[in-house]
């Protein structure tokens, strides 16, 4: 716990009067802990405020994600005003991050606590002020957090009553999944889970295990659930009876009782179902109980099965955007706005030139006042200037404009938003903007074309009449970029998937149970898809095998590209209908490739398209509006023609996860002349075939060399060359090892003018499982 300024102060003192020695006014958190230790140092101090600041979870938070951060404020005195906390780096390194601030009312002598959640910690330097209800800086303290750092770690918070018998899990291994992952616990109370999912950022598990959730408040159930739809892994083990779930709302706790989508966990009892982009994993036993032979193992099992691509996303450092950027594409194209007309501009010069000049002349001339010409001149030239500015009036920017675009997760009773908004600014100055309170933990990015992050200012304010984010922009039409999300009930309706998934396609019949007409509709598997133009609310629609594409290439970034040369022609990056389409496809074909690491029989279908619904993030009053809105549905499915494990893609099983192997993952680009990947499938797939598929287009794909390591000469061998297209029985056995293979992929000569080679597209087949 930190000191208080008064102690500080007082033990300043003593020290004088006992060496005559001057001391800053610093102090150290005094614990035992690995976590949660506090440098404080007091800029501003005031003898009437007592504060000790705590952070993390129990202590534990993760350079540059998100955390907690709580002050127990108590004030000698009333008092008004506002309370802000601001994270950021050591001095020289980075930009500051954006300020939380909340209004507050303290009583005289009474305890206040005060939670912000932060949506980065930077490199744990922590800077907090108070100032009064004018606005006039009382107090300030810049501390020093101990917080770890982003070094291959899954973090596994648990609630348990036996924490003791916990502590065998950071045995656990996780290479069957993820190489050199370290496992570490974090012990947690139900007191430890913030309010906002930022909060819980630093870690990848939330282990509960045999306890009772009932006494969770509203906000911290729903921090937890959308921490889980955002790509957490919630573990629910329980020896009898069921861990209580009452404080969450009805639609999460009838996900996680929906056994018409579990999928059973390998080699343990229990099973696991997806939820958003995160897991749930319900074990029958408790993991403190569990005899000692077998308790490892099924740690081992929970972990493995909780593990998805954003887990790997985030042990790797959470650099992966999740089509982020696209997200901002799309609403960057929204902005409707009406331009002056060029047409009226013209118009209102022509005429300024006729009056000016032959009508100006002939007028004077018969009057025979020729001698005026040279008033008349300025005057025509201020009447001509002054209705200029009338017609832009029409077109003046007043307040900031406010680009959204959200994309709404239907697939069950409980709606997932992610919404990107750009707002620009009309010209420099401050602006205040009311921000829907649903969307509480939104929060600024620095790379998606804000013109003045270096510089930001920028202040999410908690106050009594609700979210507010303040912010100066330092230039005219400077901008800047935010996003945020939100879980809540279902208020759309569902588009009803009843379809057949095959490994070349996909059949069946869809309809749409929205009051929406669902435009610019896409249905896609691993590599097939099915476009139409609109799916009207109520009707049904079916779909043949033979009505799917066959992805053009072996990847997602060129899949769709004969549709769109079909549609727009070959250049169809040419206008903003085209662009804007494919941003919008892109983005969710990213959203798609989240879903990758599934059990190996399942497959993904995929359905969405936009509504007419507008955006809610900003408040009209203060912004001009614009937006569009998509809705989407993602589902698995079991192959009808797979008896056994099916991988349309290899790659989604490379070690290296998402970003960590020389190559694009949306486009299979190879980086370097030679790309080494290591491939490694799941414990009890049994892979019997790799399929070699020659029908793909795109340069350079087909003549790319294919190598793998024989395990019996420990030398690479050239493969799939000659036509081959199927490797399989005694000839896969001599290059799997463990399930893994060790492939190598060689560019060839491109003499003088280099073309771009790609990875080609490799699918698996296992045996019955």
């Amino acid at each position: 716990m930190i000191r208080s300024a008064k102690l500080a102060c007082g033990g300043a003192v003593a020290l004088m009067l006992l060496g005559g020695m001057i001391c800053p006014a610093m102090a150290e958190t005094n614990t035992d802990s690995a976590y949660g230790r506090v440098e404080q140092r007091i800029i501003e101090n005031n003898p009437d405020f007592d504060i000790q600041l705590k952070y993390g979870l129990n202590g534990y938070a993760v350079n540059d994600r998100g955390s907690v951060i709580r002050l127990d404020i108590v004030c000698d005195t009333d008092f008004a005003g506002n309370v802000s906390v601001q994270t950021s780096y050591s001095e020289g390194f980075g930009t500051k991050n954006m300020t939380y601030a909340k209004d507050v009312e303290f009583k005289a002598g009474e305890n206040t606590t005060l939670e912000f959640c932060v949506d980065n910690m930077g490199s744990g330097i922590a800077k907090v002020e108070i100032k009064d209800s004018d606005g006039v800086l009382v107090y300030s303290e810049r501390d020093s957090l101990s917080i770890e750092g982003n070094d291959m770690v899954a973090a596994v918070g648990v609630i348990s009553d036996r924490q003791d018998a916990m502590s065998y899990i950071e045995d656990v291994s996780m290479d069957n999944v993820y190489d050199n992952a370290k496992v570490e616990t974090v012990a947690l109370s139900p007191s430890d889970i913030p309010e906002s999912e930022e909060g819980m950022e630093a870690i990848e598990y939330l282990l509960v295990d045999d306890y009772d959730l009932s006494g969770l408040s509203e906000k911290q159930s729903a921090a937890i659930k959308q921490w889980v739809y955002s790509g957490g892994a919630m573990i629910l083990a329980k020896s009898s009876g069921e861990n209580e779930l009452s404080s969450f709302d009805g639609d999460f706790v009838s996900a996680v009782n929906d056994t018409q989508k579990v999928h059973e966990l390998d080699g343990s009892d229990g099973y696991y179902l997806n939820m958003g982009h995160g897991r749930i994993v319900v074990l029958p036993y408790s993991l403190a109980q569990t005899d000692e032979k077998d308790k490892t193992a099924q740690a081992q099992a929970a972990l493995e099965a909780g593990f998805t691509d954003m887990t790997h996303n985030w042990i790797d450092g959470g650099w992966y955007y999740g089509g982020t950027y696209y997200g901002y594409d799309v609403a960057n194209a929204a902005n409707k706005r009406k331009t002056p007309s060029p047409v009226v501009i013209m118009i209102v010069l022509i005429i300024y030139i006729i009056v000016c000049g032959p009508v100006a002349y002939i007028v004077l001339s018969r009057l025979k006042k020729k001698e005026l010409i040279w008033g008349v001149i300025p005057v025509c030239a201020i009447i001509g200037t002054g209705a200029i500015y009338m017609v832009s009036l029409k077109y003046r920017v007043t307040k900031p404009i406010g680009l959204t675009f959200v994309a709404a997760d239907i697939s069950g009773d409980t709606k997932r938003e992610d919404a990107y908004s750009y707002i620009i600014g009309g010209r420099s100055g401050q602006y205040k903007i009311d921000i829907n309170s649903k969307y509480s933990n939104i929060e600024m990015d620095d790379s998606m074309g804000s013109s003045f992050y270096d510089n930001l200012n920028a202040v999410k304010n908690d106050g009594k009449d609700g979210v507010t984010l303040n912010y100066y922009s330092n230039r005219s039409f400077g901008t800047i970029s935010a996003n945020a999300s939100f879980a809540g009930s279902n208020d759309i309706g569902r588009i009803r998937k009843n379809l057949t998934l095959y490994t070349d396609g996909f059949e069946g019949t869809l309809t749409n149970d929205t009051s929406y007409d669902v435009e610019n509709l896409v249905v896609m598997s691993e590599g097939y898809y099915y476009v139409a133009d609109v799916l009207r609310a109520g009707d049904t629609i079916r779909i043949s095998r033979k009505n799917t594409h066959k992805f053009d290439g072996g990847s997602i970034l060129d899949g769709m590209r004969s549709y769109y040369t079909k549609k727009y022609g070959e250049d169809y990056f040419g206008d903003e209908e085209s662009s804007t389409e494919w941003s919008g496809n892109y983005y969710m074909q990213l959203r798609l490739a989240q879903y990758s690491r599934l059990a190996a029989d399942d497959g993904v279908v995929a359905v969405w398209g936009t509504i007419q619904r507008d955006p809610d993030m900003m408040s009209d009053a203060d912004t001009e509006n614009y937006g569009s809105y998509m809705v989407y549905d993602i589902d698995t499915l079991k192959y009808e023609d797979v008896d056994g494990v099916y991988y349309y893609s290899i790659y989604d099983r490379d070690e290296n996860g998402i970003g960590g192997s020389d190559y694009g993952d949306d486009d299979l680009l190879m980086y370097s002349e030679t790309v080494d990947v290591n491939i490694r499938f799941g414990k009890n797939d049994d892979i019997t075939e790799l399929i070699y598929d020659k029908t793909q287009a795109g340069s350079g794909k087909n003549k790319v060399v294919v190598q793998m390591l024989n395990r019996e000469t420990d030398e690479y061998d050239t493969v799939f060359a000659d036509g081959q297209t199927i490797i399989k029985g005694q000839e896969l056995d001599k290059y799997m090892s463990d399930g893994c293979l060790a492939m190598r992929f060689i560019s060839p000569q491109q003499g003088d003018y280099y073309v771009d080679s790609y990875l080609p597209h490799i699918s698996a087949r296992g045996g019955v499982r």
